[in-house]
């Protein structure tokens, strides 16, 4: 699969690190020319802006994960994105964006014909080797049954995701924890790209 990381600190950049080692396509963006460099020598493909970002995923849907601090830099981040993606594209959110900004986030982005992500991530430096832990909110798609019904696997003791469906409101209306390394994503072959993207909780746990 194929991947693009905006942000490669230490949560970001361990994570771009991680997929790699998992044999992932990741294309990595950073405003720090060294932190590219680091991570191109470890198989990344650099970008050196977020035009050339987009410009280097193969393939469509691109998948394109924000690790930036919250607030201003993930806000201006994902309106940057929205203006250089295509519909269909997917924008996902790893930083701790309070909920209230995230629906608002997530209006701008479907405004587009665009899917958006929630992914609150935790797992510090621990992470590259432990995994992570996420916390995944997505809209609900017509064409597949809710998240939830579909990614419940038994916990392990280092890694979990939480799947909510439905982040129209103030509170998802079902939720359910799943071992996210065997994450069965049934729908794959459905007209909605967000069981794909839910695949990429798969695969940073």
């Amino acid at each position: 699969m194929e991947m693009g990381m905006v942000g490669l600190g230490r949560m970001g950049g361990n994570m771009v690190l991680r997929l790699l080692k998992r044999g992932h396509r990741m294309i990595a963006f950073d405003r720090s020319a060294d932190a590219i460099k680091a991570h191109e020598a470890q198989g990344a493909v650099g970008a050196r802006s977020l035009q050339e970002f987009v410009k280097k995923f193969e393939g469509k849907p691109r998948v394109m994960w924000v690790m930036v601090p919250a607030g201003d830099p993930t806000t201006q981040t994902i309106n940057e994105l929205v203006q250089l993606g295509e519909p269909g594209d997917i924008i996902i959110d790893g930083g701790n964006t309070n909920w209230k900004l995230a629906l608002e986030d997530a209006a701008r982005v479907k405004a587009k014909g665009m899917h958006y992500m929630d992914a609150g991530t935790s797992g510090g430096v621990w992470g590259l080797a432990n995994g992570y832990c996420l916390m995944v909110g997505s809209e609900e798609s017509k064409s597949r049954p809710p998240v939830a019904t579909k990614v419940s696997t038994p916990l392990t003791d280092n890694c979990m995701a939480q799947a909510f469906c439905d982040r129209r409101s103030a509170w998802p209306r079902s939720s359910v924890m799943s071992e996210a390394d065997s994450m069965p994503i049934e729908s794959r072959t459905s007209s909605s790209p967000i069981p794909e993207a839910l695949s990429w909780a798969a695969s940073i746990c």
